[in-house]
């Protein structure tokens, strides 16, 4: 598409950058007439700690912050940018895990608790290019886990993994706009998923059997949800280690599943339409 670039534009930019007329225009025509630089800022802080209560008994605690705000422009032809156009997001994880081991070593037992919440908001103010156009749109949510996972060497070579987990997500959206073609507004009040899982794992060493070098691994998951149904996956991956070398190969194969988010179904960009993966 053609886009005619005006004096007043080239000369609005070349006093924002300083830059010359040949070099503004064809800046300007590269991106379709938009001169409005956009911006993303982000906030990420980590926090990590434990506590030993005995030889046999650990916990530790991991906290994720997430924040980020991001300048958006209406679309990505002619006319395009909107200065007041933004999208934030804050996310708060918080995970604990903790780990025993029993029977000289043979039983370790370990119980993963988590939170997450999520807050998202998108604003869209009026301004001298868009004079009728505004809207704003909110999500929030949170995640909550358990999980229950047991390692045990039953055999010479074997080690079992078994376990469970119990995930239930919650969000909330509310969205509203107005334009040249009226007013829209969409809101869905609070709803929830919940997916029950269940897995196990054979971690098989015919290495340290001392029958061959290679190490195996047997896996599946079954999870089970209220909309989706119950979805079987399955994991394999085999390693070879060659000595002479000192190198370790490795190969897998695996399926899984994804269930679309409520974020993903339910907020202004969703669709209720979108299937697990």
């Amino acid at each position: 598409m053609s886009v005619t670039i005006s004096n007043e534009l080239i000369k609005e930019l070349r006093e924002r950058t300083g830059a010359g007329l040949l070099d503004c225009k064809k800046a300007l025509t590269d991106n379709a007439g938009n001169i409005e630089k956009d911006s993303y800022e982000g906030t990420h802080v980590l926090g990590r700690g434990g506590v030993d209560f005995s030889k046999s008994l650990q916990t530790e605690i991991l906290t994720r912050y997430f924040e980020n705000k991001s300048d958006l422009d209406n679309y990505g032809g002619p006319g395009g940018d909107d200065p007041n156009h933004f999208s934030k997001s804050r996310q708060t994880q918080v995970k604990s895990t903790t780990r025993a081991r029993l029977s000289d070593g043979d039983w370790e037992p370990e119980l993963s608790l988590g939170y997450s919440n999520h807050l998202r908001k998108t604003e869209n103010a009026r301004d001298d290019a868009h004079p009728v156009d505004r809207s704003r749109a909110t999500f929030r949510g949170n995640i909550l886990s358990a999980e229950q996972a047991n390692t045990l060497k039953v055999l010479d070579g074997h080690i079992w993994i078994i376990g469970a987990r119990l995930q239930e997500e919650r969000g909330a959206s509310d969205s509203w706009s107005e334009s040249a073609f009226g007013v829209f507004s969409s809101n869905f009040i609070e709803k929830r998923e919940t997916t029950r899982s269940l897995f196990f794992e054979d971690r098989v060493s015919l290495d340290e059997m001392e029958l061959m070098p290679i190490d195996l691994t047997l896996g599946g998951r079954m999870d089970d949800n209220k909309r989706w149904g119950t979805e079987l996956t399955y994991r394999l991956s085999l390693s070879y280690r060659m000595s002479d070398l000192g190198l370790r190969t490795k190969a897998s194969l695996g399926t899984g599943f994804k269930s679309p988010t409520l974020y993903q179904l339910y907020s202004e960009y969703g669709e209720v339409r979108l299937k697990p993966e």
